[in-house]
């Protein structure tokens, strides 16, 4: 596993530990509980983030591969 995908389980279960806090159940912002917001902004940031990581690793393989001449 490299060091980014590493730092992005880590990052995402950190905002998990931290949005499923009770405290955020009394917090409202925007008429909506401050849970809500952590959730959402969960769904859409972790997924996106997790692709970038994802996506970077992938063209980092393609260019040591080109480098290597193709062989494996």
């Amino acid at each position: 596993m490299r060091r980014a995908e590493a730092a992005i389980i880590v990052f995402l279960a950190c905002w998990a530990v931290v949005a499923f806090l009770p405290v955020w159940r009394t917090v409202y912002l925007g008429g909506m509980s401050a849970f809500g917001w952590w959730m959402a902004g969960l769904m859409v940031v972790g997924p996106s983030l997790t692709l970038l990581v994802f996506r970077s690793g992938k063209k980092q393989a393609d260019a040591s591969h080109s480098e290597r001449g193709g062989e494996e």
